[in-house]
């Protein structure tokens, strides 16, 4: 699961190009300047490769090489980053209030909202994970001490950290299974979207709590560069009201995102192929 944990990387991103004052816009191109001084079109840019990846990996009693491409094409198109950002932008557009967007956009642009830009696009970009397992094996000989821990914990409930990983890793399983099971190319004994659903439901505090602690790992990688500081006026910004709203706000989008994909991608592959959603209808009844 650890490879799921680049996606529960605080969603206060912060691009380091200086754009016109948010308030002087209009509201719509308001929150797309907002969008993309956070930094969030970089860390939901490859989203649809994790389902990707997560689809190839499930088990299938036969592959169609033509029709498994069609498929990582929908996938591809339906998780891809415009299609995530339109819903926040929508979300965002009903939840943040202008002074809300002058606030965000304030921290955004202070010098500690710029270094915990590079921090986290940094991490959240990484084409490979070897630096990450490099530092994890460091902390055996060099543990961080229980305040940075405590930090971390708090920064983790502030942004809704775990919370997001758990429903992202969760989406991200549940998306593979979807197209695997319209595919018509599930196992026998494969379980059905509902089925999974019911899985995830039973073990979401198991899931959760595994994720709590892979996001613990990240974030002490992360941010291992940063001070107590850096990261204690990261938490009073998204404790305060504006702060609050705006994490709050995208996490439900991107949980919604990612729920109107995967019903966009079943939709999509039981028009491929007639004969595979024929198959997967039988196995569901």
């Amino acid at each position: 699961m650890m490879r799921l944990a680049k996606w529960s990387a605080p969603l206060a991103l912060v691009c380091t190009l200086l754009l016109p004052t948010l308030t002087q816009a209009r509201a719509d191109t308001s929150h797309e300047e907002l969008y993309q001084r956070s930094g969030l079109d970089q860390q939901l840019r490859f989203l649809w490769r994790e389902i990707s990846s997560e689809y190839v990996g499930l088990p299938k009693k036969v592959t169609h090489h033509l029709f498994e491409q069609s498929i990582n094409s929908i996938i591809k198109t339906e998780f891809s980053e415009p299609r995530v950002r339109e819903v926040i932008l929508q979300k965002w557009a009903k939840d943040l209030s202008d002074e809300d967007i002058s606030k965000i956009s304030e921290w955004l642009d202070s010098p500690i909202g710029r270094n915990l830009t590079t921090a986290e696009i940094s991490a959240s970009t990484a084409s490979d994970e070897s630096e990450l397992a490099l530092y994890l094996t460091s902390l055996r000989q060099h543990p961080p001490s229980r305040k940075r821990i405590e930090l971390l914990r708090l920064l983790d409930k502030a942004v809704y950290a775990s919370e997001a990983a758990t429903d992202i890793g969760i989406q991200i399983n549940l998306a593979a299974v979807t197209a695997l099971h319209y595919s018509g190319f599930a196992a026998s004994n494969a379980k059905t979207p509902v089925d999974q659903t019911e899985l995830h439901e039973r073990d979401r505090s198991l899931i959760r709590a595994i994720m709590k602690q892979d996001v613990l790992r990240y974030n002490l990688f992360m941010y291992r560069a940063l001070e107590d500081e850096t990261l204690r006026a990261y938490i009073e910004f998204a404790e305060s009201p504006a702060g609050a709203r705006y994490h709050e706000s995208t996490f439900l989008a991107t949980r919604a995102a990612l729920a109107k994909a995967t019903v966009e991608l079943q939709n999509q592959i039981q028009g491929l192929m007639p004969e595979a959603n024929v198959t997967a209808q039988l196995a569901t009844d």
